[in-house]
């Protein structure tokens, strides 16, 4: 908090801009990368910060920026192993995607493990991109690995359905509608925006923190396992969702961590 309002103090200095209208709304770390993200209030944009870097770049030690933005990805399937399981398999699929297929994936990886691919012949990856334009492509005719013809389907991450804005179930983050509701306390604010206004900790509990689930309204956070909402959907689940809800989350981990190399500066609007 002390940097944040720092830097909105300079930026006020330099710009000469209302001093009731901050820039910068908050400052925190990716919990997968520890990468420094930059959050602006509805006044500003993640291209103000970029045209103005000068100004605050000097309160952090970082080697690349780039603006925040929504992820497309489908899944590539019967990809063969013998050929793209190792150290820079995932380099030479990007490069079989760009020079034989004419797309530009922002990231690719596999699905499934490493030691499941040393057991098959075929394997499944997700592929990224940064717009629905490109994976309409993809979809739109079969893939050219290697010289095989290689089916795409739009992935889909098939995990608790909790939704990460509102907390509520059967809906996901994208088609969210509602107010946002912390995690933590379920007061009406984004959980990356929670702050301990003892320790100053953000977008995390601490040993200060107050629980209180926003769908049961006990002592626990909203995604708890002693929620009892959560329970219960969870006991509506099959045994299949429960072995799809590893590799997906597994993947999507690691796209997310692909997608933020260390040291870079994550802008958000």
């Amino acid at each position: 908090m002390k940097i944040r309002n720092q830097i909105n103090q300079e930026l006020e200095k330099q710009l000469k801009l209302a001093a009731n209208k901050s820039v910068l709304a908050a400052i925190i770390k990716s919990q997968i990368q520890q990468n420094v993200v930059l959050i602006t209030t509805d006044n500003y944009n993640a291209d103000f910060l970029i045209q103005h870097e000068k100004i605050w770049s000097k309160y952090f030690k970082y080697a690349t920026t780039r603006k925040d933005f929504a992820w497309h990805k489908i899944v590539a399937h019967g990809i063969p192993t013998d050929i793209f399981n190792c150290s820079k398999g995932l380099d030479l699929l990007k490069q079989e995607l760009e020079i034989y297929n004419n797309m530009h994936p922002i990231a690719v990886n596999w699905l499934s493990t490493s030691q499941n691919r040393q057991e098959k012949m075929h394997a499944s990856a997700v592929i990224a991109f940064d717009s629905e334009e490109a994976v309409q492509k993809a979809l739109k005719k079969r893939l050219l690995i290697a010289g095989i013809s290689i089916k795409t389907a739009v992935f889909e991450a098939k995990s608790s359905k909790q939704c990460l804005k509102c907390q509520k179930h059967d809906h996901t983050t994208i088609t969210c509608k509602n107010k946002a509701i912390c995690q933590f306390c379920s007061q009406n604010h984004s959980t990356r925006l929670h702050i301990c206004k003892i320790c100053e900790t953000v977008e995390s509990i601490c040993i200060h923190t107050t629980l209180k689930c926003g769908n049961c309204a006990d002592n626990h956070a909203a995604n708890s396992k002693e929620c009892t909402l959560l329970a219960a959907k969870k006991s509506d689940s099959n045994s299949n969702a429960d072995l799809n809800l590893h590799s997906n989350t597994e993947a999507s981990s690691i796209l997310a961590s692909d997608s933020n190399p260390d040291d870079e500066m994550t802008l958000k609007w």
